[in-house]
Formats: C-alpha cells, structure tokens, sequence
C-alpha cells in the first residue's frame, strides 16, 4: 500500500496569529473526528477578517466566466497568466478538510 503525504502550509507572523490558527484547527479536527463536517457557515466565525481575506468569495457567475477564460487561453499560458490566478475557495477549503 502506497502512504501519501499531503500538508497545508502555513504562514504564521506573529503569536496571536498562531493561537489563532491552533483554534482553528482544533475546531475542523474535532468535527472531522465526529464526522461532524457537513458544510462552511460554522466555520465563517472561526477566522477573522484578515484570515478571510485570504480566501476568494465568487458568485457561481464569476466562476463560470472564470472556467471558460481558463479553458480558452492556451494550456502554456494558463499557469502564468497572473488574471487566471485566484486565492482558494473558502467552501473548497473547508470540505478538502472533510474528505482528507
């Protein structure tokens, strides 16, 4: 059987921010734990604004136009066509810590 790694890498720049992420983290543990994961709204209150901003909130319209520039610029572009380059879905976030 073959063991993957898989890590979420972590930018800490001070002790707050730090108590803060183990809060964080001790919130999506303990419900993954549970199975206690169904969807991002409990989670909303768990990260500040700072923290949030980090994330991208499209509509399901921009995400569309998002997919269809993707998809019609050439392959050799799309990674570094820096209008193609977007921050994380909360949403994506929260439910990759449901199914890792």
């Amino acid at each position: 059987m073959e063991q993957t790694n898989e890590y979420i890498e972590f930018a800490v720049t001070n002790s707050q921010r730090f108590e803060d992420l183990q809060r964080v983290f001790d919130k999506l543990k303990r419900d993954k734990d549970e199975d206690n994961i169904d969807d991002d709204e409990p989670y909303l209150n768990v990260f500040d604004e700072e923290a949030r901003q980090y994330f991208r909130w499209s509509t399901p319209e921009e995400d569309l136009a998002g997919a269809e520039k993707w998809y019609a610029t050439r392959l050799e572009a799309r990674w570094s066509d820096p209008s193609l380059q977007h921050g994380w879905d909360f949403g994506s976030m929260i439910d990759a810590f449901k199914n890792g």
